[in-house]
């Protein structure tokens, strides 16, 4: 069910998760997580939904993404999230907050264009 490899440089052993063991899982009496490396792992509810997160400290806490649902983001789309994420917090960047950062920023430029439109078409909007 998981693929264990031999890091030699490190000399470690790296347990992976497989799409096997991912399809094979049964549904439990409470949420569980099936890790993957690095702090990846599906988290898995009590109905059968499976979302991947990655935890990571940020400034001495813990904090958790959460990447997406699966089947939507596979498991190596997963692994790639997690990649980014770690990136952008060797920049000292955080995660979550650049996500939601991000999406803040989105509606705004969709409300922004809405106004534009309905000022085009001469519709004004009291403050």
């Amino acid at each position: 069910m998981y693929t264990v490899y031999f890091n030699a440089a490190t000399k470690n052993t790296v347990i992976i998760l497989t799409i096997k063991a991912i399809e094979s899982d049964k549904i439990k009496d409470k949420p569980y997580k099936l890790p993957d490396f690095e702090s990846l792992y599906l988290h898995i509810t009590m109905s059968s939904t499976k979302s991947w997160r990655y935890d990571y400290p940020f400034y001495s806490k813990r904090k958790t993404y959460t990447i997406g649902k699966y089947p939507y983001i596979s498991l190596s789309n997963a692994r790639n999230e997690k990649e980014l994420a770690r990136q952008l917090l060797a920049h000292g960047k955080d995660t979550s907050f650049e996500r939601k950062k991000s999406a803040l920023l989105a509606l705004m430029l969709k409300v922004t264009i809405l106004l534009n439109q309905l000022q085009a078409n001469g519709i004004h909007l009291n403050n």
